[in-house]
């Protein structure tokens, strides 16, 4: 009688331990999901930033383009006045838009590196 009571406990226990054991596997999965499920939502927050960032780059860039356009524009207009107008007018000496334009030309070569796809 004590041998199959023994037993019993011996299977209870085993039942018990199998039981612990599933309930240990559960709660790991269960953190293990969580975990991914956190990790899937800060990798979508991260993708978004760096969208934000590279469409305000674009923008930036854009910008750019656009301003050294103008100061390329800017310089040939003024040559073309200084042609037309060799002495300056009244007010505005030749050395001044010649000041100018060397100006302008120093800020072209500072955006030399900008990659634009309309280079005037």
């Amino acid at each position: 009688m004590k041998e199959v009571s023994f037993r019993r406990w011996e299977i209870v226990t085993a039942f018990l331990f199998n039981v612990a054991a599933i309930v240990v596997v559960a709660i790991l999965l269960n953190n293990a999901i969580d975990t991914n499920q956190k990790q899937a939502r800060q990798n979508k927050q991260n993708i978004a930033a760096i969208a934000k960032l590279a469409e305000d780059g674009k923008q930036a860039h854009d910008s750019i383009c656009t301003l050294k356009g103008d100061f390329k524009r800017r310089v040939r207009e003024s040559n073309t006045f200084l042609k037309k107008h060799p002495n300056g007018i009244d007010g505005i000496s030749a050395t001044d838009i010649q000041r100018s334009i060397s100006g302008t030309r120093r800020t072209i070569k500072a955006l030399s590196k900008v990659q634009c796809t309309e280079e005037s």
